[in-house]
């Protein structure tokens, strides 16, 4: 059954009291470094009391949770990169919602999906806290919270949640014991950015289902670990992953006794060890080499910890329910409410895929009537299969962040038949609309290197969607493939060789395990597509002309002109002097020193990386991105090869997030002959893509005639109403 809740109210609480200026930056720790960069999610169920109305509910959860903010201050602030908490009292959302169902449905057996609903759902990404609250008609009552994993392990909210509710309970805050804030057991590591989930785990669309163990199946064990124990009141992430290799053979008794064993090692001397650099490096290493096994399983839990005795005044919890975080593979297990019993949440790949790490482009080829459907089929196919075994790494899997596997594992091909004309899908200016001409349905994206999707239409016309790991190739490298491909599939061979050196240019770094894109960020995302004629983008280049300099190119006056757009529509250039960042992707092949041979195959760009200001002009914007391009040269190219530059490279990035909460990446096609790619029915009659799933991201590509360019625009679903309204307002230019 679908449930429907309706939003009532937002607002922000903050502290009661603010928080002295020498607690205002709380250090994250290296264990909090490497946690996940979810938020842990828990719903608390509470069935009518008749003592209680809606509204008193709301002035106790809302007086009581701005008190305990004055305890746990980081909890008001924001996330800064991945360094610390900046403890600013900004406040934690919280927000209010009526459910037209009532609440013992999901006291009982609930869809895990329906579970979601009832929990905050804006994009918080540097929040700490977030509180939703949804009152049933039956009078009971759900409390949702989402506490940042990077701040906080299920210990520690339990921990804030006990608090919490005792204060709401007995009117004031005296008499709740205070958390200790101490990074010191773990100090930061400072070459870390942002780190993915640990060993490996990787987020994705996920399948949930409860199951319910009576206690006659449990036997439980518990241990403490450090020297001396931490005290039960320490907030933060101490929690450790402990690793044991299995096989498919392997028995419950063997395995039981590797899992004993393993966590036997995570001892004092472990714990004590996590002061020191050295090993800090050293644990990166393993989970490097964690990921490199093909199947991974997590188990984690909460047994034993008093989630019901969350009481805020009207009687304990009548059900708590994890509603998971987004990674397959993970086993959750929670006491029953009666605590004789265990639930466990099990996690796996649903079948819908989210394109997460590759480059999606879709082609459509309008009908040729001298090559049927079952021709292009068969061409495509043997082609494919042919220059697979020139871009062999294709054709592989990927292992961890380290190589790729050339075994020959193959590139997964599918075809599918529409039930409209190819007209309407090119005619179509929704981008999310493409994903159904784009690989799918297969659970194996989170190694691959390519895959193909071949959609065909009652006109004759084709659709091939391709996905691409961003992982082993970028932009240059997908046209080269794509041009060796067709040129293959039309002429049976002759074509130039791919070279697989560029490693060799800049080796990897063996502590990475994963990095993201600089100052972007992934979340729920609104795409629009504007498209500019050849004279507006000729007035935009007169516009931003500086006298004495060279003109803007097209990408230069649309970056310019998009940015100032931007920062206008969500109200950033009411601080003009807010420092911001704009980002360019820079092809470093022709940076070089000599320059690289544009058939060298992989990743080789770069970002550069412009400070600007709210308030600057276009004109000083595209100066501002023309020094910063500048720096990205042979020097900085030949750098690529050295430890120290890598480092210094990652640290940069991370020193240039840092308070600046205004960012913007800015990509390129222009230029690229995409449209030729002719696999022997004739060129494409559009090219199009959905981008990448990264807010604030722009990415431009000429228009079909080639004159004219289109902008790809990504933002949260927020700031892009914003926008859309002051371009309606101002008109477009």
């Amino acid at each position: 059954m679908e449930i429907e809740t309706k939003l009532i109210w937002k607002e922000t609480i903050k502290p009661s009291s603010p928080t002295p200026k020498s607690h205002q930056k709380y250090q994250l720790s290296f264990l909090d470094q490497r946690a996940f960069t979810t938020f842990i999610p828990f719903l608390y169920f509470y069935t009518s009391n008749p003592k209680f109305s809606d509204s008193l509910k709301s002035k106790q959860l809302k007086k009581s949770l701005s008190e305990v903010l004055s305890i746990y201050y980081p909890l008001a602030g924001r996330i800064v990169a991945n360094l610390y908490v900046d403890c600013n009292d900004a406040g934690v959302p919280f927000s209010e919602a009526e459910a037209d169902c009532d609440v013992s449905q999901f006291i009982t057996n609930p869809n895990p999906k329906n579970l979601e609903k009832f929990l905050p759902r804006d994009d918080f990404k540097d929040h700490c806290l977030a509180v939703h609250v949804t009152y049933f008609r039956c009078g009971g009552l759900a409390v949702g919270i989402l506490l940042s994993h990077k701040v906080a392990d299920g210990l520690s909210l339990h921990l804030f949640v006990s608090n919490w509710s005792n204060v709401a309970r007995n009117g004031g805050s005296g008499n709740v014991p205070l958390p200790k804030f101490d990074a010191a057991y773990a100090p930061p590591l400072d070459i870390l950015s942002r780190r993915p989930a640990p060993t490996g785990f990787i987020e994705e669309v996920v399948a949930r289902k409860i199951l319910t163990f009576p206690a006659s199946e449990i036997a439980a064990i518990q241990e403490s670990r450090g020297d001396p124990p931490l005290s039960r009141y320490h907030f933060g992430n101490v929690v450790f992953v402990s690793g044991v290799e299995a096989t498919v053979g392997d028995g419950v008794a063997k395995l039981m006794w590797n899992v004993r064993e393993a966590s036997k090692a995570l001892d004092a001397s472990y714990v004590g060890g996590l002061k020191k650099r050295e090993m800090q490096l050293e644990e990166i290493r393993v989970q490097v080499e964690a990921s490199k096994v093909e199947e991974r399983f997590l188990f984690s839990n909460v047994c034993g910890f008093p989630l019901y005795e969350a009481d805020f005044g009207w009687g304990e919890p009548d059900r708590v329910r994890f509603v998971g975080l987004p990674y397959k593979n993970m086993a959750f297990f929670m006491d029953t409410k009666t605590g004789d019993g265990i639930e466990l949440e099990i996690k796996s790949v649903e079948l819908e895929h989210v394109i997460l790490s590759f480059i999606p482009a879709v082609f459509f080829y309008p009908s040729n009537p001298t090559i049927p459907n079952s021709e292009k089929s068969k061409l495509l196919k043997k082609s494919l299969s042919n220059v697979l075994s020139i871009y062999h790494p294709l054709a592989g899997r990927r292992v961890g962040n380290l190589y790729v596997d050339c075994n020959d594992a193959g590139t997964p091909l599918s075809e599918a038949e529409a039930d409209c004309d190819l007209s309407l899908a090119v005619a179509d200016p929704n981008p999310s609309n493409l994903k159904i001409f784009l690989p799918h349905e297969t659970d194996e994206f989170h190694d691959l290197c390519l895959a193909v999707h071949a959609t065909y239409f009652p006109c004759g016309g084709l659709a091939i969607g391709i996905l691409l790991s961003h992982k082993v190739a970028d932009a240059s490298s997908y046209l080269l493939f794509l041009k060796t491909w067709s040129a293959v599939a039309r002429n049976g061979g002759g074509v130039p060789l791919p070279k697989f050196e560029l490693a060799a240019y800049a080796p990897q770094l063996d502590i990475l395990s994963c990095q993201p894109p600089p100052g972007l960020v992934e979340g729920d995302v609104a795409t629009t597509i504007l498209t500019f004629a050849a004279a507006e983008i000729a007035t935009l280049q007169e516009r931003y002309n500086s006298p004495g300099c060279r003109r803007p190119s097209r990408v230069e006056a649309l970056s310019a002109f998009i940015w100032t757009r931007f920062v206008s529509a969500t109200g950033a250039i009411s601080d003009p002097d807010q420092m911001c960042i704009v980002y360019n992707a820079i092809n470093l092949r022709n940076r070089a020193d000599p320059p690289l041979s544009d058939h060298q195959f992989g990743n080789f760009i770069a970002p550069s990386t412009a400070f600007v200001r709210a308030g600057d002009s276009g004109v000083e914007v595209v100066r501002k991105v023309r020094e910063a391009t500048k720096r990205i040269d042979a020097g900085y190219v030949a750098g690529l090869k050295k430890r120290e530059r890598q480092l210094e490279d990652i640290m940069g990035h991370v020193r240039a997030s840092e308070g600046v909460m205004v960012k913007m990446f800015f990509s390129s096609l222009c230029g690229f002959p995409f449209t030729q790619v002719d696999f022997g029915w004739g060129r494409p009659a559009r090219l199009k893509t959905i981008g990448l799933p990264f807010q604030n991201l722009v990415h431009f590509m000429d228009t079909n005639g080639g004159d004219g360019v289109e902008a790809l625009i990504q933002l949260s679903i927020q700031d892009m109403e914003k926008f859309q309204a002051h371009l309606s307002l101002n008109s477009k230019l």
